[in-house]
């Protein structure tokens, strides 16, 4: 049987903090008996979207920093993104970088389209709050 496929995307650039941040977890799980993890570097949401169609993973874990991936969320207007990956229908995890435990703690649903608020709430509204029994 096929071990159930994992993404998990980071941005490109190497000699930063976030990006070895995400490395270390990554290593850390890539042994697992039970997923297939597969490291992504990252740089646009074309790119996101080729790799889920190559690889059909049954969840996406980001290395996340509003700095380094952008393109998950874009400007339309005073306080107020798109969520480019609101219509990804895989669950989407993200290690998050940078977070109050505010902001944690009142994450909000993540596949509203619209996100309205400042750029520091994207990081609690782009992706899954959930159980890991429910993978």
């Amino acid at each position: 049987m096929d071990k159930r496929k994992v993404l998990f995307v980071s941005h490109p650039k190497k000699q930063c903090g976030v990006f070895e941040f995400g490395r270390n977890i990554y290593q850390a799980i890539a042994g697992s008996s039970k997923y297939e993890f597969i490291w992504l570097e990252c740089a646009s949401l074309e790119q996101l979207r080729n790799a889920i169609a190559s690889y059909q993973p049954v969840v996406i874990i980001y290395n996340y920093h509003p700095a380094t991936m952008p393109w998950l969320a874009s400007k339309r207007g005073p306080k107020l993104y798109s969520n480019n990956i609101h219509d990804i229908n895989i669950l989407q995890v993200g290690i998050i970088h940078e977070i109050t435990q505010e902001l944690a703690d009142n994450a909000t649903a993540y596949r509203k389209p619209l996100i309205v608020g400042g750029s520091s709430k994207l990081a609690n509204v782009l992706f899954a709050i959930t159980q890991p029994s429910c993978i």
